[in-house]
């Protein structure tokens, strides 16, 4: 039962890391975010960008708008 576990476990990181380099290279919000006029969104970690990315999920979800418009707004602003 441990052996399965541990590759259980070891496939679902494996994918998990997969998934993350492809996401960063598709999103539109993570393009757009990576526009940081002062350049310190690209300069984060991935586990920084990944909450930035979340927050602002969250937050268009609560104004009613598309991610990549608040994510604009956001450069913009900042």
């Amino acid at each position: 039962r441990m052996i399965a576990g541990n590759l259980f476990t070891g496939l679902q990181e494996i994918n998990r890391i997969c998934w993350d380099e492809h996401f960063e290279e598709l999103s539109l919000v993570e393009q757009t975010l990576r526009q940081d006029p002062a350049r310190i969104y690209p300069k984060m970690d991935f586990e920084s960008r990944d909450l930035m990315r979340r927050e602002l999920e969250l937050s268009a979800r609560e104004w009613r708008l598309p991610e990549k418009e608040v994510a604009k707004k956001s450069l913009a602003l900042a």
